[in-house]
């Protein structure tokens, strides 16, 4: 029977693992230790070449990107190009934001729908992308205006 991947577990098994593997560590220390240093000896190069890539940020992006989205960096260029480098919901421009713009998408059906600041892809994710939650707060903020839609 082949053994279940730890990022497929469910939460509930990874945290018995993670409780069982630090009380094994905290009676074993000195068995862990050696264990850890042999193994990094071993893999010492592996070990320092996953450091340095790990301090490349594009290179970390671009497998984020391709991990988490399938896309690959010239997908996001001309994506980022296509905006103008501005966000799609608020129209803020790249260069005015601390960190790079974030790939907005569809959490049910993986659809890329486009680059969002970080403010706007936070807001959308804490509204869970409900359009109707969206107008119900727009409505909240200038009740003056009318919207057509309302409530949850």
């Amino acid at each position: 029977m082949p053994k279940t991947p730890y990022s497929q577990l469910p939460e509930e098994r990874k945290e018995h693992l993670r409780a069982y593997y630090r009380k094994w560590h905290k009676e074993n220390r000195d068995k862990s230790n050696a264990t850890r240093r042999k193994y990094n000896a071993k893999h010492r190069d592996r070990i320092l070449a996953k450091r340095r890539a790990d301090y490349n940020k594009d290179e970390r992006y671009e497998k984020k990107l391709k991990d988490d989205f399938g896309m690959t960096m010239e997908d996001y260029t001309n994506m980022y190009e296509k905006q103008k480098g501005l966000c799609a919901i608020c129209g803020t421009h790249q260069d005015f934001q601390e960190v790079r713009m974030a790939v907005d998408h569809n959490h049910k059906t993986e659809e890329i729908r486009g680059l969002l600041c970080r403010y706007c892809n936070s807001g959308l994710g804490l509204f869970k992308d409900n359009p109707s939650s969206l107008i119900s707060a727009a409505e909240y903020l200038n009740p003056t205006i009318e919207y057509g839609l309302s409530g949850c």
